[in-house]
Formats: structure tokens, sequence, C-alpha cells
């Protein structure tokens, strides 16, 4: 039996202000509220997202946005396959006259920065994102079976069998000196890159990349350039720091200059190998357009070619960076891609007026990346395991492709229609226009099958579209199959679940 919240989110509120445009943040709140004064019991299981949704006249995703906040603040567990329960609350907690207070101190805590209240404001995600739980079709994730844990292993033990006590001590804020060679000389095999090692950063991957250059340059108020669509948490992450955010819709050839002469920009983002999620392509010519437009009105470009080993293997085209003459391009590279996701081992390239900056934002925040991950890292390429590595994945990613595809076309027969224009870790299926995006991928994660709505990586309220990002290449081609049919049964009951009435 799931109860109905009506009432009791009506005393924080909620139901007067429901429509205001940070709802889903309404929405936790009053529930955080209600959990914490023990209105909601402890282990206490919340109405599923579809049912909270209809009761209180909201879409799924918000009530799901909802949800995963109070996951974050550890109000909230997610159970796979079982839905959300609220915690038991600390023992030093206790409950008096409708308010939630300790009993060792008083209930009275710092105000959150405007810029802590930001990141949380801005924490959106999509659904299952967090769930370790299931690959199928989560995007971006590379053939994770085929990665070489002996030979990883095999490196890790050497590096601790012969490490000297002096290694255990602090490291370089900008990364270790072999690993940064050896990346230079990956770039120049692969890219066609020529760079001063001291140039390359090792980071965490994008997003740490992304935020460290950002505390460098941008002030609040800033403005940024993004595609449109385009990486979300990149936005999210934009957004946070308070920067004034403008798009440029996508062309045929993936970015339209032309909205962007009027606008004041210093920072401006672009995915122009394989475009997440559209797939585009950025061509030659308006790759040097984007360097002239930035050379014109002092902007720096943040190149993020997040997938380049799988979107340049057979029709490679230079990178933004390797065009550049005047120190205007930040080149943003990952292994987490062609790993696996949970190495967080990525690397930039920076201009060298930027190497100051970024030295000393490192060294006071993150400091570096673990030397022992970085020493077994440079072995690996040095030892050309990597080279390896990266033909066995193109090849087995392509065979999954093509069986993920056909059997997705045998079985959906044009329901869903496949946008096959990447050369990436995922597909775009384009849904009906009457099913939307947000509640079908809820569905399937109520069933163990991840995927992203299209329409989340939509910044502009101007122009979205509807449909399924889909990874196909992390479980092996029986798998896939196995569940392209469960998915294709999943549908069928959605559809018939919420067939309009004639």
């Amino acid at each position: 039996m799931y109860y109905n919240f009506k009432n009791l989110l009506f005393k924080d509120g909620f139901m007067e202000h429901r429509n205001n445009k940070s709802v889903y943040y309404n929405l936790y709140n009053a529930l955080k509220n209600a959990i914490m004064n023990k209105e909601i019991p402890d282990n206490f299981k919340l109405p599923p997202s579809r049912i909270m949704a209809k009761d209180l006249s909201l879409s799924r995703s918000t009530v799901i946005k909802a949800y995963e906040l109070l996951v974050l603040e550890n109000l909230v567990v997610s159970r796979q396959g079982s839905g959300y329960y609220t915690n038991k609350l600390r023992d030093d907690f206790n409950v008096k006259d409708g308010m939630t207070l300790q009993k060792k101190e008083p209930k009275v805590y710092p105000k959150i920065s405007k810029l802590g209240k930001s990141f949380i404001q801005n924490s959106d995600f999509n659904v299952g994102e967090n769930d370790p739980g299931s690959v199928c079709f989560r995007p971006g994730l590379p053939p994770l079976d085929l990665f070489p844990t002996m030979i990883w292993q095999k490196l890790t033990n050497e590096y601790w069998k012969h490490v000297k006590y002096s290694d255990l001590s602090y490291s370089d804020s900008l990364g270790m000196e072999s690993l940064r060679a050896n990346i230079a000389k990956y770039l120049k095999i692969y890219r066609n890159i020529s760079c001063d090692p001291n140039q390359i950063v090792i980071t965490t991957g994008s997003l740490h990349s992304l935020s460290l250059i950002s505390r460098a340059i941008l002030n609040t108020k800033d403005s940024v350039v993004l595609e449109n669509p385009t990486y979300k948490k990149a936005y999210n992450l934009f957004k946070s720091l308070r920067a004034n955010i403008h798009t440029a819709d996508l062309s045929d050839d993936n970015f339209n200059i032309s909205s962007l002469d009027d606008i004041a920009s210093k920072l401006l983002y672009v995915i122009p190998s394989n475009q997440y999620p559209s797939g585009k392509r950025m061509s030659l010519n308006r790759r040097r357009e984007l360097l002239d437009l930035a050379a014109r009105k002092n902007i720096l470009i943040v190149e993020d070619d997040y997938d380049h080993e799988f979107s340049n293997w057979d029709k490679p085209i230079s990178s933004i960076f390797s065009l550049d003459i005047n120190d205007s391009v930040v080149y943003l590279g990952t292994f987490n891609k062609l790993l696996h996701p949970s190495l967080r081992l990525g690397y930039m390239i920076i201009p060298k007026f930027l190497i100051s900056p970024i030295t000393a934002i490192s060294k006071q925040t993150f400091r570096f990346v673990p030397p022992s991950l970085q020493n077994v890292m440079a072995q690996f390429i040095s030892n050309d395991y990597l080279n390896k590595h990266l033909r066995k994945v193109i090849k087995t990613s392509n065979q999954r492709k093509l069986v993920f595809i056909n059997h997705f076309e045998t079985l959906f027969k044009g329901e869903i229609k496949l946008e096959i224009n990447n050369t990436g870790l995922h597909i775009i299926g384009i849904l009906k226009d009457h099913i939307k995006d947000f509640e079908f991928c809820n569905y399937l994660l109520e069933n163990n099958i991840i995927t992203f709505p299209l329409s989340s990586y939509y910044v502009s309220d101007d122009y979205s579209r509807n449909g399924l990002v889909m990874g196909y290449c992390a479980v092996n081609k029986i798998r896939i199959k196995k569940t392209l049919d469960k998915m294709y049964t999943l549908y069928l009951e959605y559809l018939s679940d919420n067939a309009q009435p004639h």
C-alpha cells in the first residue's frame, strides 16, 4: 500500500508552490523535513515515482530528482529492484513539538553558501546513473569485459614490489613526468598533436579538468557558450558556478557560429569530433572558423575529445588544438571511456599562460592523482598494452554495435528509429511524440535497463528532441540480444499501460 502524501506535503507549503521552476527542489525539501521530523518513519518505503508523480500531478523525472537528492543526503536509500526507503536517523536526533533537535548540541548550523546552494540546485542527473548494478544499455561504457585485469594486476604488483619510500611522499600536482611524456607520445601518434609534456595536466577525467579550467578562467556571471544539446554535467558545472550560459544550436555542420557574434563570451565548450549526444562531427572549415572567432573576441576554447580513439579511428580529422596558433585552446582527454569509468584518469593540454594558475589551484584543492595509478598507466602505455587494448576494443565495439542495430531494428521495426551517425559508444533512438523519454527511461530503469532521455541533454527551452541515448557495447552479444528482447516486451507493456483513451 502506498500512501498519498498530499496532506503531509501541504503542511510544508509544497502543494502551493509545486508549479515553481525548482519544483523538484521544493519537493526534496518538503520530503526532507517530513523525514527529519519523523512524520515519515524509518525504513519506510516511499511510493514509486510513478505513483507519487500521479498523486502530486508532477512528472516522474521531477520525483526521481527529489528522491536522488534525498539519497545524496543519506536520508533515503535506493534498493535495486525494490525502490526507495527512508534511512534510520542517528540516535542523537529527537523530535519535540514538530522540530528535530539534537540531544548533545543545539541545532544551529552555518548557513550554506550561495555557491553550495547553487551546486545543490543544479545537481541534475539522469535516472539510474548512480546505480552500479546495471550496465545495459548505459551510454558511454566501453566493453568492460575486455579490460586486461591480469596485465593491470601485474603492473600494479611490479610497482609495489619496487616502490621506494620516497615514492610514497607528495607528488607533482600536474602529474608524474613519465605519464605526461607517454601521453604526449600517445597523442602524437593517434591525434597528430604536438605539445610540450609540461603543458599536460593529469586529472581524474573531463569533469575534473573542466572544474580546474573554470576556476582559473571564470568569474561569477561571465558568459559561457555551449552546444545545444551538450554534455549535461558540463552545463551543470558552469551553471553551478553561476556563469551566464548561452547556447548555439547544432546545424548540419555541427555548430552555428553566426549566433555568437553578439555574445561577449569568455569560454566556449565544444565536443567537435563526436558531439555528445548527437554524434555529429564538426567540419575542418568550421573548426578554423571557431579559432578565428576565438582570436577576434579573446575566447578560450575548451575542446572535449572524450572518445577520440573511437571517433577518429577510421576517418581522422585534425583537432582544434592542433590547428591553433594563438594559445586559445584547452584540449580534454580521458582514459575512462577506453578502459573503464571507475579508473578515474584523464588529462588535459593547457596553454602555457594557464600553467601557473592551474598548478596553484591543484595544489590547494585536489593535490594530485595517486602516483601508483599514474605509474601503472605510464607502464601500460609504454609497454604497448594500451595500443593492443584499443585495437581489441574497436573491433569488439563494432561487432556489438552491428548486433545491437540488427536485433533492435528486427524487434522494433521503426517504432523507435535509430540514428546511426556517430562512431562513439552510444546510439540514439527517436521516440514517437506521445512517448515521453523521461517516463519511458524510468520505466526501463525499474526493470534494470539503463538508458538516458535525449531531452535531458538540451539546455535551452527553445528546442528539444524526444528519444533514448543507449550504450551498446558494455556487454557481450548474447546479453545484448536478451536485454533487447526484454526491452521490446517492456515497450509493448508501456504502450498498453499508457494507451490514450479513444
